[in-house]
């Protein structure tokens, strides 16, 4: 299963609304992939489930870019 890594704006913005940014994305691309002939779902990483809400930003990055670095392939949502 090839892994996706959701990348998007998310330092200054209000958390509910990046929180509703990032679900949605992910949400379209698992209904997407479940239509494929493979009927395999893509892995979705998303950094809003990834870190907690109260995670420093060097600590929260560091989470991030390690789990990137196994990802196959990235989503850039708008904005970003």
């Amino acid at each position: 299963m090839k892994h996706i890594y959701l990348c998007g704006p998310v330092t200054g913005r209000k958390p509910q609304e990046a929180v509703k940014h990032f679900s949605g994305i992910e949400r379209m691309i698992r209904e997407r992939t479940s239509r494929e002939a493979s009927n395999e779902q893509a892995g979705i990483v998303n950094p809003m489930i990834l870190c907690e809400p109260d995670m420093n930003w060097h600590k929260a990055m560091r989470r991030c870019v390690s789990e990137l670095a196994k990802c196959g392939g990235i989503a850039l949502l708008q904005g970003w």
